[in-house]
């Protein structure tokens, strides 16, 4: 909840308790009061829906799906493995308060895309330097030029194979998941203010939240797991 609400559900309640409910509840009779736990606002409007979004794999080439807001715990992966799905699609499971928001799909591109190595993910670009590493290793042959035999590179000034990381491909593109806010947070608090009355009658209070998304899943072929790049752990 964000905290201008919290500040008037602060007051309202505030409110309440001065203005006395039925029989009055007063200042000395506060500290009698249990603590009810948390109350999700808005959990009777929660639906689950399906984003598809869906793109053509290039081998070599990586969509990086990217950390989720909502509903997850940091550090466990969102991305769950499901053979019924074609090649080229991600699904996202979203739950989500049908009244108060509505989740979208947005894909981005950098210009400069990210160069994927096994084991490690680097922030150069995947073109630039590494097209003037490729361009340089191509021999000119004239009649200047040495036999090849002999133009051999010195050993000591060949890379160890096993020192070199391997690049595997290169992250062409960013998929996240978005909300669009609509509703009123406010209106929700009001449809249950009886519920928030008789609690306060019974000694009773609790802390509100606001349901907006509560959980989300990804869901790819597990073949597709050579053109993704998990980020939705972190």
């Amino acid at each position: 909840m964000r905290r201008i609400h919290v500040i008037l559900l602060g007051i309202f309640i505030t409110g309440v308790l001065l203005g006395g409910i039925g029989t009055g509840i007063a200042f000395g009779e506060y500290s009698t009061m249990e603590y009810g736990g948390t109350v999700m606002l808005g959990e009777e409007y929660l639906v689950t829906g399906e984003l598809i979004y869906e793109f053509e794999p290039v081998p070599g080439e990586k969509i990086a799906v990217n950390p989720i807001n909502w509903g997850r715990t940091y550090g466990k992966s969102a991305l769950e493995m499901d053979e019924s799905l074609p090649m080229g699609t991600i699904c996202y499971d979203v739950t989500y308060n049908s009244k108060l928001t509505i989740p979208n799909l947005y894909y981005w591109e950098e210009e400069n895309p990210e160069s994927v190595y096994a084991g490690e993910t680097s922030e150069e670009g995947a073109y630039g330097e590494n097209e003037g590493d490729a361009e340089s290793s191509q021999i000119s042959i004239n009649e200047e030029t040495v036999p090849v035999e002999e133009a051999a590179p010195e050993k000591e000034n060949v890379p160890d194979e096993e020192s070199v990381p391997e690049k595997t491909s290169v992250i062409v593109g960013y998929l996240e998941i978005h909300t669009n806010y609509i509703g009123s947070e406010f209106e929700l608090l009001m449809k249950d203010k009886d519920n928030i009355l008789q609690n306060l009658k019974q000694k009773k209070i609790n802390s509100y939240e606001t349901a907006y998304i509560t959980d989300v899943k990804v869901r790819v072929n597990p073949d597709m797991m050579e053109y993704i790049e998990d980020r939705t752990m972190y």
